[in-house]
């Protein structure tokens, strides 16, 4: 169990790359590609069909998503849903005073306490240290940082609770502060995996590529984006370059230019619709 939390916590790095400089950090609305002084988010995914030509929404697909921001446009909450609207889980963050998230909580369905994770920082702003706690308080798994010069960060170790070391992650980035390429360690230091990406002169992420410990490739994602940076297009390609899959979005928008309603296709069939009601601060 205890090396299960550190995989959900630290495999989290290997899902897609930073784009943004530390110097120009980035809040939660921006890294969501959210417009304007949102205050909450709830998205609702519903399995869709075509009749007489027409897109008609069925019945609800498996989570629904919320998601609270304060004013500064920090996440405080997120709660995820069950199709029948009973709650799943729900996470809590709180942030100092300069924005750095300091703690987040997990919470199970019936109010208790699943996990909490700590987060420390340097006078800079780095991230130097994450600690995750089981529910009674013990630690689970130790994170530790460290950043470049100019901030951005560049490795990651993970120990268990009694000290030992787990494995590491390290990160390489470009001359505008994007993340290029992640590689990750097991605990006896030998390679593991490596992810490299690539961005448009927007510093959209248009390029995925997934290697296995001996070089060859694993998968590869690459992407394209609207005019308003929202990503309309993904496609999945196998480890010889064959299309795995391919899927496209057509959206509606609010006059904010944030998405509330998205249409999925996958294979140019119809999959599904999400719908997003959004509520922003006066």
């Amino acid at each position: 169990m205890k090396k299960i939390i550190l995989l959900v916590i630290t495999t989290i790095s290997l899902i897609g790359c930073t784009q943004a400089k530390k110097e120009e950090k980035k809040n939660d609305l921006q890294e969501a590609n959210l417009k304007g002084k949102v205050k909450s988010v709830r998205g609702t995914s519903y399995n869709a069909f075509e009749k007489f030509g027409e897109i008609q929404k069925g019945g609800i697909k498996s989570f629904i998503d919320s998601y609270i921001y304060n004013e500064q446009g920090n996440k405080i909450e997120e709660n995820s849903y069950n199709s029948d609207g009973s709650l799943n889980i729900k996470w809590t963050y709180k942030y100092d005073t300069n924005g750095n998230r300091i703690e987040g909580n997990s919470y199970n369905s019936d109010g208790s306490l699943n996990i909490k994770i700590t987060y420390k920082y340097d006078t800079k702003g780095n991230q130097i240290e994450r600690n995750v706690y089981n529910s009674d308080g013990s630690l689970n798994v130790k994170i530790t940082c460290k950043s470049d010069t100019k901030g951005n960060q560049i490795e990651e170790n993970g120990y268990d609770f009694d000290g030992n070391f787990l494995g590491k992650y390290t990160y390489k980035y470009d001359d505008k502060g994007n993340q290029i390429e992640k590689n990750k360690y097991k605990s006896d230091g030998s390679f593991y995996i490596e992810m490299t990406c690539k961005y448009d002169a927007n510093g959209n992420q248009i390029e995925q590529n997934v290697y296995n410990f001996d070089g060859s490739l694993y998968w590869k994602l690459t992407y394209k984006y609207d005019a308003n940076g929202n990503q309309i297009e993904t496609n999945k390609h196998n480890s010889d370059g064959g299309l795995d899959w391919k899927s496209t979005c057509k959206c509606e928008f609010d006059p904010y230019g944030n998405w509330i309603k998205l249409v999925k296709y996958v294979d140019d069939k119809l999959k599904y619709i999400t719908e997003r009601e959004i509520q922003y601060y006066e």
